[in-house]
């Protein structure tokens, strides 16, 4: 095709709005364009990109024995309701009634709708494993956007999903599918790093995640320069470094109406490390109260993964007024009896803390734990920082920030309890089978190529 007769030409100037370099030499090259907050038009010259790049991940896929699939965007309800994620995800999934009244979801994922698909086709052991992929559209309900077109609301992805007969198999899938990953974004001259990461409303057991970095990423990584180990903040693991010394009387002391912990560490004449804060969720089996260090956030990865909890939302106001918490002045010290406590193991391990007294405009100095307050819930569930040390080397750790561009799940057999889906086995018994998820949102590749 001549050049004058291409539709979407170049440009010099760019939109002011179009902060993110990356998309900044797509607007100008002629391969996308804006429709609306977070959508995008491709170009003809962006089309054929996105063929190159989509032909690519099939290799890859068909390499390791994927069969491409594609299930619809539309799925029922009730599919989601079954996996427990129509409550999980909430606001995040745009459901609605079609015209029988029947109501139905857009899938952001595909989990629920590839189970039910391979429940329907597979009954014995012998049709396993079994790797399906698909590209599908998704769309992500979201108030922004970020990041360009890394975090857009409307996209295709490559999801890919693998069904085994044992754990074992899936275990040694998985680092496979891992590798292919990896060559995709080689081939695709896409530069990346991975790093382990929460599982979220994924469900499961592991998380693995390919990023990239970039300065204006919102995605925080925790690394090791020594001896390489990265996570994001979310599930890292290091050495905390804690505040021990000789325990001191408790004293009550007034902070007025003071509630953020910036102000309570300038009032008080503390830095952040010697005051502890408090966090209240909801979750299916009621209200639980998070201890940290003030210079820690809790996370909620952590969190849900020690209690065994599918989802966790901070606790409304309403919550928080029925069982006579006060949001600023909330405390592990003399707590109402409806709550649960887990209190992070810098917590523990510190002396002399500053901490709220449940009585507003009042906080107590030299709290500690054993003596003004306890818990049997004591575990790590706040997220490391830069400072902290290498569980595997001791050197310092540092932080960097990055763009997510694909994710590897292990989900074992969560879905597949949920359906209820079993096959023959070889003795003629029936089993639940494990499996594993991989997805990418291989559009992000044209922006990071």
């Amino acid at each position: 095709m001549r050049y004058t007769r291409l539709f979407g030409k170049t440009v010099k100037e760019a939109q002011n709005e179009l902060f993110q370099e990356s998309y900044s030499l797509l607007f100008k090259g002629g391969f996308a364009r804006p429709l609306g907050q977070g959508l995008y038009c491709y170009l003809p010259m962006g089309m054929k990109v996105l063929r190159n790049i989509k032909r690519i991940i099939s290799e890859e896929m068909e390499y390791l024995g994927g069969a491409e699939i594609q299930a619809p965007l539309v799925n029922p309800a009730d599919l989601w309701e079954e996996s427990s994620r129509l409550e999980i995800m909430g606001n995040s999934l745009i459901r609605f009634k079609d015209i029988r009244n029947a109501e139905m979801v857009l899938a952001p994922t595909h989990e629920e709708a590839v189970v039910s698909l391979v429940k329907q086709s597979l009954h014995s052991y012998r049709d396993f494993p079994i790797f399906l992929f698909q590209f599908q559209t998704k769309f992500r309900n979201e108030y922004r956007t970020r990041g360009g077109m890394i975090r857009t609301r409307e996209f295709e992805m490559n999801d890919a999903y693998s069904f085994h007969r044992s754990y074992s198999d899936l275990n040694n899938f998985f680092p496979q599918v891992f590798a292919a990953y990896e060559r995709i974004f080689q081939r695709c001259d896409v530069p990346y790093i991975t790093a382990e990461s929460e599982v979220g409303v994924m469900q499961g057991s592991r998380a693995y995640e390919f990023l990239t970095e970039d300065p204006q990423g919102k995605d925080t990584v925790v690394l090791c320069r020594n001896c390489g180990y990265r996570a994001r903040e979310e599930v890292a693991l290091a050495v905390k470094k804690n505040n021990a010394g000789a325990l001191k009387p408790l004293e009550k002391v007034e902070t007025g109406n003071l509630k953020t912990m910036a102000k309570i560490s300038r009032h008080l004449d503390l830095p952040l490390e010697r005051l502890g804060k408090c966090m209240v969720y909801s979750c299916p089996s009621g209200l639980v109260m998070a201890v940290v260090r003030a210079d820690y956030d809790v996370s909620r990865e952590k969190l849900m993964r020690y209690l065994g909890e599918p989802w966790l939302n901070s606790a409304s106001k309403e919550e928080l007024d029925r069982i006579g918490l006060v949001p600023g002045f909330m405390s592990p010290v003399n707590p109402p009896g409806q709550i649960a406590i887990v209190i992070d193991d810098t917590v523990v391990n510190s002396s002399n803390l500053a901490i709220a007294s449940n009585d507003v405009g009042f906080y107590y100095l030299n709290a500690n734990f054993g003596r003004d307050f306890d818990s049997f819930h004591v575990t790590d569930i706040s997220r490391i920082k830069a400072g902290d040390l290498c569980l595997s080397c001791g050197s310092e750790l540092e932080e960097i920030h990055a763009l997510e561009l694909g994710n590897l799940f292990k989900l074992d057999d969560y879905f597949t309890q949920k359906r209820i889906f079993s096959f023959r086995t070889k003795r003629g018994g029936s089993a639940i089978r494990s499996w594993g998820l991989t997805a990418s949102g291989w559009e992000d590749s044209l922006s990071r190529s």
